[in-house]
């Protein structure tokens, strides 16, 4: 029952975490004026092998659960017995988590677009939420969307791989 009670928690400050870093991706969009246009295309600037990844990326980590491993080998400490301290500590490994897919994203998309603009990092920090967000899993919610954007763009932005430098095709 304890581990139901556990799982629970972790969802709502997923949720929660999830929720707070949407608001303020949204707020940032608001402040610089980031057009539905941008977000269109620069999801289907997207590399399809970086969708896959991203989608492959987020079935592990919910499939395996990896803040509830985290916040129970944490209890394990003989210092740390306190639930705050196991989730504060669970959420700021998320927090990293978060900062470190956008950062692999925003560099990513560097390299495909040539340029860094607010829609490139809005679009990130939209897939890094997507993979930290509780039960998103289940679907292929980044393909539909890729497709979708790629659609509306008339398969204009189709690439398979992103380019890696020092390499021509």
């Amino acid at each position: 029952m304890s581990e139901i009670k556990t799982n629970f928690q972790l969802w709502i400050a997923k949720a929660i975490l999830a929720a707070v870093a949407l608001g303020a991706a949204f707020w940032y969009c608001s402040t610089v004026s980031v057009t539905m246009n941008d977000v269109i295309t620069t999801i289907a600037k997207t590399p399809l092998a970086i969708v896959v990844l991203i989608e492959l990326i987020d079935k592990f980590v919910d499939m395996n659960d990896i803040y509830a491993k985290f916040y129970i080998a944490t209890s394990k400490v003989s210092d740390i017995d306190n639930t705050a301290k196991q989730t504060a500590m669970a959420l700021g490994l998320a927090l990293v988590a978060f900062l470190g897919i956008v950062w692999a994203l925003t560099g990513t998309f560097t390299l495909s677009l040539g340029t860094l603009t607010p829609g490139v990092l809005i679009v990130s920090a939209l897939y890094a939420i997507y993979i930290l967000a509780p039960e998103t899993g289940q679907a292929e919610l980044i393909l539909y969307i890729w497709l979708g954007s790629t659609l509306a763009t008339k398969f204009q932005y189709v690439t398979l791989i992103p380019p890696i430098p020092g390499l021509t095709t």
